[in-house]
């Protein structure tokens, strides 16, 4: 009866109105279902229904495939944690605790198991169905499988690590190079710079790089340096410049090239700077010995031609003076040919000792001794020109491998060379250092002035034999120091002080 009762009533609701309005519902149940199970069936995350025992009820086809299983009994009734790697299975019951407390947790990674026991690294969220009391009823999980994720970030990892490996040997390679490298956009700021120029900048990178070149400064080589850019940037081809620098002496050659500005790269101007100065020394002493050759054999000729006939006018006006060098009319012309022979005596001995050949017989000497005893020498004349002679020499200085005799005659021709361009009321002042660095030591001789220094022009050719400024000098005094500073291994470098006047500096080693 009660089949019959339900019968009728199926049929009444497939006749009536309300038949149709049950049915419709029904139908619309059907297709939503339908949507819903395509939906989860071709899902690419593996979606699974876990009952609150933790057991799997329902799962979609991704589950089968991500956990290598070829039917649903082999996932279903099975408990989710037992898919879970044992590393993480105890993480993963405390976070399905959370999901019961909470209602839901979303993005927690794990390393799960498949079928054969190999692992992969998953991504799971989960929230709870609540049944019609609002209670948990079971849980919906829907797991992500992040092997692709983790290759492409191991991959990402990898490359960065080698990028980073090859910027870093890059940068060592840069930094190697000996010679200051500048990398400069159009505009003329630094974007990379080496060791050697932050060491000869004597700056940091982060003190140079994206800051003008103008922040460098405007001693050389960095004022030559602006002036290269500016051309190679308006001009957009190569170019060099050698510059000398006055104050410290050094030579610099820079040279520079644009390099990018195709392909959507900026342009940028690379600029390579070349310390010339020991090159510049080195021919600069291979000029002189050929000078030195030649003045050899012209000095023996005129010592043999001119020292005795020199010594015939010496004593022919000696008779003369002690004869007739009383009487008014002849003392003038006496002084005046003493004057003459006595100029002629000083540039033979000049002559002489600048061709000597001589090899000096070094032996450790106080350098306050020889300052001393050149003061004493270069006395008479620093009165006559009314100039003070200042010694600031310590005897603390530790001794010096010289030839005390050649040492001697150089620190006297420099003194007097002060002493005649000094101005009446001035001083001569003679200082020294002891300088100690990592694989060197030096003792550093400075000799100042208050007259009126070197013209600009005329510091590159001070050590050229001949080359003077001074009516009546013979222009070899300082070409006498430079070979005997550089016979002991030395320097001698000439410059102007700011206050005015000259100041040339001997550099001599200790060892």
């Amino acid at each position: 009866m009660r089949h019959e009762r339900e019968l009728g009533a199926g049929q009444r609701l497939a006749d009536g109105p309300a038949g149709a309005a049950t049915g419709g519902v029904e139908a619309q149940h059907l297709r939503t279902e339908t949507i819903y199970r395509t939906l989860v069936e071709t899902s690419p995350d593996a979606i699974l229904l876990v009952d609150l025992d933790g057991k799997v009820v329902l799962c979609n086809r991704q589950s089968l495939r991500m956990y290598g299983a070829e039917r649903d009994g082999q996932i279903q009734g099975h408990r989710v944690l037992s898919f879970v790697a044992p590393l993480d299975r105890d993480r993963a019951r405390a976070n399905l605790g959370q999901v019961l407390a909470q209602g839901s947790l979303w993005g927690i990674e794990y390393t799960l198991m498949r079928g054969d026991g190999s692992h992969f690294p998953a991504e799971a969220s989960a929230s709870v169905i609540p049944d019609p009391q609002g209670q948990p009823e079971a849980l919906i999980l829907v797991v992500r499988d992040c092997t692709e994720r983790h290759r492409t970030q191991e991959e990402q990892v990898r490359l960065h690590a080698a990028l980073r490996q090859s910027a870093l040997e890059w940068r060592r390679t840069f930094d190697s190079i000996e010679s200051p490298v500048l990398m400069l956009d159009v505009e003329g700021s630094v974007v990379r710079v080496n060791q050697a120029a932050r060491s000869l900048a004597g700056k940091s990178f982060h003190e140079i790089v994206r800051h003008p070149l103008s922040n460098l400064g405007a001693a050389q080589p960095w004022r030559a340096l602006g002036e290269l850019h500016a051309r190679i940037a308006r001009e957009g081809v190569p170019a060099s410049s050698q510059v000398q620098d006055g104050e410290t002496g050094r030579t610099w050659d820079l040279t520079g090239s644009v390099t990018g500005g195709e392909e959507g790269l900026p342009a940028r101007i690379i600029v390579v700077v070349r310390d010339l100065t020991a090159m510049v020394a080195l021919q600069a002493s291979l000029r002189r010995n050929e000078t030195m050759s030649v003045m050899g054999s012209l000095v023996a000729g005129v010592a043999h031609e001119v020292r005795n006939p020199l010594h015939v006018i010496t004593a022919t006006l000696d008779a003369f003076e002690a004869r007739f060098g009383a009487r008014e009319e002849f003392a003038r012309y006496v002084r005046t040919m003493r004057g003459e022979l006595e100029r002629l005596t000083r540039l033979m001995q000049e002559l002489l000792a600048y061709g000597r050949p001589t090899t000096p017989e070094r032996a450790p000497v106080a350098l306050a001794a020889v300052v001393a005893e050149a003061l004493r020498a270069c006395a008479a004349l620093a009165r006559r020109q009314k100039v003070k002679l200042v010694n600031l020499v310590s005897e603390d200085l530790p001794p010096a491998p010289m030839d005390r005799g050649r040492m001697l005659d150089a620190l006297r021709n420099l003194v007097e060379n002060a002493v005649q361009h000094s101005r009446v009321g001035s001083s001569v002042t003679i200082e020294a250092r002891h300088v100690v660095e990592p694989e060197h030591a030096w003792l550093v001789c400075v000799v100042e002035d208050q007259g009126p220094g070197f013209e600009s022009d005329d510091l590159a050719r001070v050590f050229q034999p001949f080359f003077t400024r001074r009516r009546g000098g013979t222009g070899l005094g300082l070409s006498i120091v430079q070979r005997i500073v550089e016979q002991h291994g030395g320097s001698v470098r000439v410059q102007n002080r700011s206050a005015g006047g000259a100041r040339v500096t001997v550099t001599l080693p200790l060892v």
